[in-house]
């Protein structure tokens, strides 16, 4: 018998549109250099521009998130 709590698969928030954020990761590889600084304000301002949810407001907390989701640390600075 296991003991300890089991984890159930699917769980949680789900992701805001898979889709804008493949596109706005894209935009962001296509049109800044590897090394650039990115700040959050601007991908704030592309996700929202890319999203077709008119309530979606790219919240800070979301670009980190998204920068985590994406890997995105590894290319770029963010400030």
């Amino acid at each position: 018998v296991a003991t300890g709590s089991l984890e159930k698969k699917g769980g949680g928030r789900k992701r805001f549109s898979p889709e804008t954020e493949k596109s706005v990761a894209q935009y962001l590889r296509t049109n800044f250099k590897p090394g650039s600084e990115i700040q959050y304000q601007v991908i704030q301002n592309i996700a929202k521009n890319y999203s077709t949810d008119q309530t979606f407001k790219a919240s800070r907390g979301w670009v980190v998130k998204f920068v985590d989701r994406q890997h995105l640390r590894h290319y770029y600075k963010f400030a």
